[in-house]
């Protein structure tokens, strides 16, 4: 990883457009040593989703959230959507508080609200000053075709010159991410498994354990392939 990029605030006005997933499976198990801080009241938080330890605190109290930001060596901020205004209104207020990030990054999906509000946060963000550089977006719950999908937010991208994109820079739907919400686990965690459950399902007789193997075996093939998409994602906003 680019050693420039160690403080990421990840935030967008919409929910539902991944970011605690982001958190969870991209950026948290490439950036082993980063504190997470999760700037919520109401939505699901890393810790919740996948067991992930997370602080959390509201984003009104964005004075003890800078002051951890700053004494941390690394760091993962993950603003939720009921919290991102107050916590704009705290870079707004604290002269030098966007200098403290090396890079925001807007999660978004191909949704007209979603797009929409994606614009709004890149909007503001240059309000605040924080140069295209240090503004990356991430397409999520991607179906085939990033710039027919995205293409209202892509074309404020261009017209504005406002974030750095890369349709490469992508996460394609997939069913994955919604079997390991229900188990509250992650993507790392899955393949970090090493047992043969293709061989213990084989030689299981009781049925009910032999299914679970099977659905455990399913899921770390899903898991490789999705691994390696996230590992190009992480490398495109690193590099």
């Amino acid at each position: 990883m680019n050693t420039n990029i160690k403080k990421i605030c990840v935030a967008n006005f919409s929910g539902g457009t991944g970011k605690t997933q982001i958190v969870s499976n991209v950026l948290s198990p490439r950036m082993p040593e980063a504190l997470i801080i999760s700037v919520e009241t109401i939505n699901e938080t890393a810790e919740a989703a996948a067991g992930i330890e997370v602080e959390q605190i509201r984003g009104s109290k964005f004075r003890s959230i800078i002051s951890k930001v700053m004494d941390a060596d690394s760091v993962i901020l993950d603003v939720g959507a009921s919290n991102v205004e107050s916590f704009l209104d705290g870079l707004k207020n604290f002269d030098g508080g966007c200098e403290e990030f090396d890079l925001f990054l807007i999660p978004v999906t191909s949704g007209t609200k979603e797009q929409r509000e994606a614009i709004l946060m890149l909007e503001l963000l240059a309000e605040l000053g924080v140069p295209k550089e240090k503004v990356h977006l991430i397409f999520n719950k991607v179906g085939d075709n990033v710039g027919e999908e995205f293409g209202r937010v892509i074309s404020h991208i261009k017209k504005t010159d406002s974030a750095t994109f890369d349709v490469e820079c992508a996460i394609p739907e997939n069913e994955l991410f919604d079997l390991i919400s229900a188990r509250k686990t992650t993507v790392s965690s899955i393949i970090s498994d090493e047992t043969d459950y293709r061989t213990k399902m084989r030689e299981e007789v009781d049925p009910v354990k032999r299914a679970q193997y099977k659905d455990n075996y399913i899921l770390h093939s899903l898991a490789v392939n999705v691994n390696k998409n996230l590992n190009k994602v992480f490398e495109l906003l690193a590099a």
